[in-house]
């Protein structure tokens, strides 16, 4: 019985050894066809494959290009309208309460329009002020004393120098509207960057002056 058992041994080892050595002939020979079927690239598909990849950047950058330009657009618009508000909010605070009754530099009226960007008015202190866009682009606003017009202002009044780095004041035109005591202000900016420009118009009442009392 031992002997038997001894053979049956050696036996099935033998089948395993032969099922291990067929099993690394058949992975061997897998091996050498991936190895010889693997194939490089040709010069005419590494030249497609830069053509098409330079394609698909020359469009991405197209893409890339007009979305900057849009947000800058918004931006620049957004910059423009925050200044003009401001601007606006100065301008027409000023006017709509000018005061009467007292003459404004060499006219008879204490509201006088002097061109598209000036102004001669008395404020609501009685003081005589002249409000303009120099050249630079900035609204300046000079106080006189009483009688001293056509000397050096008592005060002058602007925004700081920072309120003006994204854009300045292009035109401001002042207007009455006829045979009412109503002004029309448009403010027109322009933006630093480019030419992008925005425009902005307001229609108030000078509740102090009478239809006559402006000119």
């Amino acid at each position: 019985m031992d002997i038997n058992i001894k053979d049956n041994s050696l036996k099935d080892r033998s089948i395993i050894d032969k099922s291990l050595i067929d099993k690394n002939r058949m992975g061997r020979k897998f091996i050498n066809k991936m190895r010889k079927s693997k194939k490089g690239f040709t010069l005419v598909e590494v030249i497609v494959t830069f053509a098409l990849t330079g394609i698909l950047l020359a469009a991405a950058s197209a893409v890339l290009g007009v979305f900057m330009k849009s947000f800058a657009r918004v931006t620049g618009t957004s910059e423009m309208e925050m200044a003009a508000r401001t601007i606006m909010e100065t301008v027409t605070g000023e006017l709509e309460r000018a005061a009467g009754g007292d003459v404004v530099s060499d006219s008879s009226t204490p509201l006088r329009l002097d061109g598209d960007s000036t102004v001669w008015y008395r404020n609501f202190e009685g003081k005589t002020a002249h409000m303009q866009v120099d050249e630079s682009g900035e609204l300046l606003i000079e106080y006189f004393e009483s009688g001293q017009e056509e000397r050096e202002a008592a005060m002058s009044w602007r925004f700081p120098e920072k309120f003006y780095e994204k854009c300045n004041i292009q035109k401001m035109e002042i207007v009455r509207i006829e045979n009412r005591n109503l002004l029309e202000v448009t403010l027109e900016m322009k933006h630093r960057s480019g030419d992008m420009t925005y425009s902005m118009t307001r229609m108030f009442e000078c509740y102090n002056l009478k239809v006559d009392e402006i000119v």
